[in-house]
């Protein structure tokens, strides 16, 4: 697919910054930018990746602001997440979950927010981080990136093994 290719993107962003520095107050310009920026389809690998690797700073730095300015300790958190998975990784494997949603309001203001999953199955169980990811916030950007990261076992009766979320804003218009 043409977006996942990283040159591609790369020139789209490129472009999209520029004109957004001739247009600093174009909501619609900003947006586009996020828009490629932060599609799942280029960011999860990443994530996966930091899973695979225990790499908590890598998944810190995709959490929006409000997780990091109300949760203690944060890199701790996502410790204690990651330490929930038993057993050496098999299978890592990713897809939207259904949840999303487009917001929008009269002055132009756009919120954008995707669910997607990353299913693990491992030598010990089957697990699911289930993300609620903003890609698109053209008013406040440093909101966009993880607002919901919870894991759970992935079998019935679904047993979360822990969450970490932004206080408001999951879902929800947030300002």
């Amino acid at each position: 697919m043409l977006f996942s290719n990283p040159i591609f993107v790369k020139i789209i962003v490129t472009i999209l910054t520029f004109l957004s520095t001739l247009f600093p107050t174009n909501k619609n310009l900003i947006g586009m930018r996020q828009q490629y920026e932060n599609n799942p389809d280029r960011c999860v690998p990443i994530l996966i990746k930091a899973i695979e690797e225990n790499d908590v700073e890598t998944l810190e730095s995709y959490m929006c602001k409000n997780i990091k300015d109300n949760t203690d300790n944060l890199p701790g958190e996502i410790r204690k997440l990651l330490d929930c998975i038993e057993g050496d990784i098999v299978t890592i494997e990713w897809g939207y979950s259904g949840g999303g949603t487009n917001m929008k309001q009269q002055d132009g203001r756009v919120i954008s927010q995707v669910g997607f999953e990353i299913n693990i199955k491992t030598t010990v169980d089957d697990y699911s981080i289930g993300f609620m990811w903003e890609e698109i916030n053209n008013f406040q950007p440093e909101e966009t990136g993880i607002r919901n990261m919870g894991l759970t076992k992935n079998y019935y009766p679904f047993n979360r093994l822990y969450l970490i979320a932004a206080t408001d804003g999951i879902m929800t218009w947030h300002e």
